[in-house]
């Protein structure tokens, strides 16, 4: 399966429950971090300076970036999940497609 990073999710005040815990004065696409979190967060701050310092560029995104919270819907060609990008603390949408369903060698290319 393969998994693509969509825009931040908005959702409407605090009434989602998740690992990740929210705060009133946050934002609602917004969440405050919870220790892990933060620990996770700044492994992937020092990943990206030592990147940016060997190479002169950003790198790549991964998953790494991102907390799944739970399953929002699923589809003919995959899933959906709500995630958190441990950056910024977003709340993002993520796809994940079966490349067995693509029979374009391109578009498969393209998914990561």
């Amino acid at each position: 399966m393969n998994t693509a990073i969509k825009q931040p999710v908005e959702t409407h005040g605090s009434s989602q429950r998740s690992p990740i815990t929210t705060e009133d004065r946050s934002p609602p696409n917004q969440v405050t971090l919870n220790d892990d979190i933060l620990n996770e967060r700044d492994k992937i701050i020092k990943f990206i300076k030592a990147y940016v310092s060997r190479n002169n560029e950003i790198p790549p995104t991964t998953l790494d970036y991102y907390k799944f919270v739970k399953l929002i819907g699923k589809g003919a060609f995959g899933k959906v999940t709500l995630g958190v990008h441990k950056l910024t603390g977003k709340y993002v949408a993520i796809k994940t497609i079966d490349k067995s369903y693509m029979k374009d060698e391109y578009s498969k290319r393209k998914v990561f």
